[in-house]
């Protein structure tokens, strides 16, 4: 059985309890909606700024990257990046950073 009273409509469930269904909610929630897909897009389009920009630079390391979060995760592509913009060389260690990804697999 459903009661009208302005905007709202109540109805009783299955087991006897009160639902409030409001248009409003339903408008809310698609807002919601709507501002989690400009979020996403927004976020897409930064990711694939960013990763521009970091490939223009890497450039001059003769390296490249196509995924941003995989690509700099084994800090190597990180370091080549940091050493094109400060003009310095900085310390690698190989078998460190390698073992490290390695276990975090595990």
């Amino acid at each position: 059985m459903a009661v009208y009273k302005g905007y709202k409509t109540y109805s009783t469930d299955s087991v006897g309890s009160d639902v409030v269904f409001t248009d409003e909610s339903h408008h809310y929630q698609g807002m919601l909606r709507a501002m989690d897909e400009r979020k996403d897009e927004r976020d897409r389009v930064q990711k694939k700024t960013f990763t521009k920009w970091v490939n223009k630079h890497l450039v001059k390391a003769q390296r490249h990257i196509t995924d941003l979060y995989e690509d700099l995760r084994d800090g190597h592509n990180l370091i080549s990046l940091l050493e094109v913009l400060s003009g310095e060389t900085l310390p690698r260690e190989r078998d460190v950073v390698r073992n490290s990804r390695l276990v975090s697999w595990v």
